[in-house]
């Protein structure tokens, strides 16, 4: 039997970091998919191995072996079987469901440097594939909690949100909740640089302060009381500049742009570890910031949301 699913890429919009400890977040689908394809044995076979396929590689994992043990996984898939891991710990079902084998194959639309939510939409699809007739929230619940055990606990799950369900979405603590907002034009997608940090490592740093996460959480406070895009994306931006995160390469275009009044506000996109930035742009500036983006071998494009979320396919 074959069974598959995809998940949307995701954006972190308003109140990443804050929204680790309690505050509100924004996040929005994106078009771009991960896809995972399942071949499972149609019968029981006793110490099945599960072969996993993505990023053209490959690895053969032992279940009854702790992933630890197996050092010849390549990093990325030991990301992904980590999730597995997490799940199989943590419900009975996926247990069951995982211990079938089989081969699991990853494919993604987007850039790995990209920061679009690989974990997360990893995550989704395989809660889909192995319980698709529970509720979205236990989804949710379940994900989240898979991806903190993963990753060491810093995970608010929004992400993981927006991709599940599609469009926009808020968290606010254990509340993910649909927004339906208007995305406006003027707000931009700049992929630039090609450097990616390390998520975790970074919020296991605990880079950003005290203080700056409590303005990010009233800046989105803020926005979703008056959906004033302009003034959110510009606190955000100022105030995250402030925290040393950026590539210097994408900083320096920032303060560049931001002088000339070529940008409104732009700022990173999650955590800080990916490379894809949302920034305000007014239309009438709009063809002088394209030819500043190409000259950088840069790319800019539309902000636009996916409306569907994570989904399930019988093959």
């Amino acid at each position: 039997m074959k069974i598959s699913g995809s998940a949307p890429g995701k954006v972190i919009l308003f109140g990443e970091w804050a929204v680790l400890e309690g505050g509100p977040g924004v996040a929005m689908a994106c078009p771009p998919r991960l896809r995972v394809d399942w071949k499972i044995p149609d019968e029981s076979i006793e110490d099945a191995t599960l072969l996993v396929r993505g990023e053209g590689q490959m690895a053969l994992w032992d279940p009854n072996v702790p992933l630890e043990k197996q050092t010849q996984i390549p990093k990325f898939l030991v990301k992904t079987l980590q999730l597995i891991e997490s799940m199989m710990m943590l419900d009975p079902l996926s247990e069951t469901a995982f211990r079938r084998g089989g081969e699991l194959r990853i494919e993604r639309s987007w850039p790995l440097d990209a920061g679009l939510g690989s974990s997360s939409a990893i995550m989704a699809v395989l809660l889909e594939l192995v319980a698709p007739e529970r509720e979205r929230v236990e989804k949710w619940h379940l994900g989240r909690e898979s991806i903190r055990r993963a990753q060491g606990g810093a995970a608010s799950g929004l992400d993981l949100a927006a991709q599940l369900r599609g469009g926009t979405v808020s968290l606010i603590g254990d509340r993910p909740r649909p927004l339906n907002l208007e995305i406006p034009a003027q707000l931009m997608f700049l992929r630039g640089g090609g450097e990616k940090a390390d998520t975790t490592s970074l919020l296991k740093e605990n880079r950003v302060p005290q203080e700056a996460r409590r303005k990010l959480s009233k800046s989105c406070e803020v926005f979703l009381e008056t959906r004033d895009w302009k003034r959110a994306l510009g606190e955000h931006s100022q105030i995250l500049s402030e925290c040393d995160l950026w590539p210097q390469a994408l900083r320096e275009a920032r303060e560049q742009w931001l002088a000339n009044g070529l940008v409104e506000g732009m700022k990173s996109c999650g955590a800080g570890g990916g490379d894809t930035w949302v920034l305000w742009c007014d239309e009438e500036k709009r063809k002088i910031l394209e030819s500043e983006v190409a000259a950088r071998n840069w790319k800019l494009e539309a902000a636009q949301v996916s409306q569907e979320g994570c989904r399930r396919e019988m093959i």
